[in-house]
């Protein structure tokens, strides 16, 4: 039955395009870095679950890694109304906003500080656009949901987490199963900016931590979010010392710090480098487990189960 199902969906998907998705995004035109894209992604997503349109799907817009049937994060698109004044917090976005009746998938959370003009491109071709025909490079919001894990070469114990973000991000986590609460707040309107969590998460080999990413991007170009964590000793001790989960990062902002866009791809700087020489790490594809509603990443063709 799945067979027929793929054949079905081939023979009718079979004029679709390979989607390249380029990033080029708070105040510079487009430039070079257009060139900067995304792996191509299938024109003909392949799923046992739910059929989803390809002209309502987006796989990995922001360029990802690996995918698997069950690993990654499933997003929604927020955008604002026309005559909606141009909000600072995330919170306003997802409040005032309007969704896209769309669906995103991403196999993790890594877009390095680089310009941004190509909007969300479908798995059938165009871009997704509002109801009055505008491309979203701007003033919109996305909702992430996964859920965390430690991947085979992660070791068990007190995680912080961390993120760069241009604009405002707010990650929230389900810490004791009572539901979501803010573990990191990076709001507001701002250049790539490295926000930390003021408390840390204990991971074994069991956990899958269920969190929600809100991040918005507010005025062009630039754009940037990167989720990362690294792993404090036992010994150490945050309720009673809140240097232990300081870090020379923490606050650092601009668009140039941690990366230089004008390189196709942006160049990590030496700050950027540091920082992961104290032992923080970008979450990888292996560390995101989809949400339960969402069993199966629909992106995935020809991929196995993940760790």
């Amino acid at each position: 039955m799945k067979f027929e199902i793929l054949i079905r969906s081939l023979l009718y998907f079979a004029g679709a395009a390979l989607v390249s998705a380029s990033f080029t995004g708070c105040n510079s035109p487009e430039s070079a870095n257009q060139a900067q894209t995304a792996a191509a992604t299938p024109a003909v997503p392949v799923s046992s679950g739910p059929h989803y349109d390809p002209a309502a799907l987006s796989c990995d817009p922001f360029g990802g890694g690996a995918t698997y049937v069950n690993l990654g994060l499933s997003a929604k698109l927020f955008y604002l109304p026309p005559g909606a004044p141009h909000y600072t917090t995330v919170g306003d976005y997802l409040t005032h906003g309007l969704q896209l009746p769309v669906d995103i998938f991403f196999a993790q959370v890594n877009v390095p500080t680089r310009l941004f003009s190509a909007g969300f491109p479908s798995q059938a071709g165009p871009a997704f656009a509002t109801p009055e025909g505008d491309t979203l490079v701007e003033y919109f919001a996305l909702r992430y949901q996964s859920r965390l894990q430690l991947g085979v070469n992660d070791t068990p114990g007190k995680y912080q987490i961390g993120i760069l973000s241009d604009d405002g991000a707010i990650v929230s986590a389900d810490l004791d199963g009572h539901g979501l609460q803010e573990l990191l707040n990076n709001d507001g309107t701002h250049p790539s900016r490295f926000g930390c969590a003021t408390r840390t998460v204990r991971f074994d080999n069991n956990t899958k931590l269920p969190i929600q990413l809100d991040y918005y991007q507010g005025p062009r170009y630039h754009i940037a979010n990167i989720l990362v964590w690294r792993q404090i000793p036992e010994s150490a001790d945050e309720t009673t010392d809140a240097s232990v989960l300081g870090d020379p990062a923490c606050g650092l902002t601009g668009n140039e710090t941690f990366f230089d866009f004008n390189q196709t791809p942006s160049r990590p700087t030496q700050t950027w480098l540091d920082l992961l020489s104290r032992g923080w790490k970008v979450i990888g594809p292996e560390n995101y487990v989809l949400p339960d509603e969402t069993p199966e990443n629909p992106c995935c063709v020809g991929c196995t189960i993940g760790a």
